[in-house]
């Protein structure tokens, strides 16, 4: 089954991107290139900028190397100014909760879809077996 483009879209969250805004005002503010970055973490220059715009998301191995590539950065900083501004740990733990019921939800509503399909061609499939049988009754 083809894989659901919003399930990545979904791995963005507004965490991952009060991140990438900090790690850019962090690197602009060096006046360091993202190309440095890159080559200084290993991303290509493109992934680097996914990354950073919120079009990728940011996991913590991701932040600890842009942040170690920025000269005073701090990874740790970075993660608690954007928990803080993002009204905190328990507003964030509230936020992902909504998110992963969402999923749920989503989950829930393509196996439901998937069911009804399956019925309908069982239902399909018993007519047609239902008119050939009425077929070879009437033939005798």
């Amino acid at each position: 089954m083809p894989q659901d483009k919003s399930a990545k879209k979904s791995a963005i969250t507004p965490l991952s991107l009060k991140v990438g805004d900090l790690l850019t005002g962090a690197y602009s503010a060096s006046r360091m290139s993202q190309a440095n970055i890159a080559a200084a973490t290993g991303m290509s220059t493109v992934t680097l900028q996914k990354k950073l715009a919120g079009t990728s998301p940011i996991t913590t191995t991701d932040l600890v190397l842009i942040a170690g590539a920025i000269p005073d950065t701090d990874a740790g900083a970075i993660l608690e100014t954007a928990i803080s501004q993002l009204g905190g740990y328990s507003a964030l733990l509230s936020a992902a909760c909504s998110i992963k019921s969402e999923s749920e939800q989503k989950k829930k509503q393509a196996e439901a879809r998937l069911m009804a399909t399956e019925q309908i061609e069982e239902n399909a499939n018993r007519a047609e077996n239902n008119k050939q049988e009425r077929k070879r009754q009437s033939s005798k």
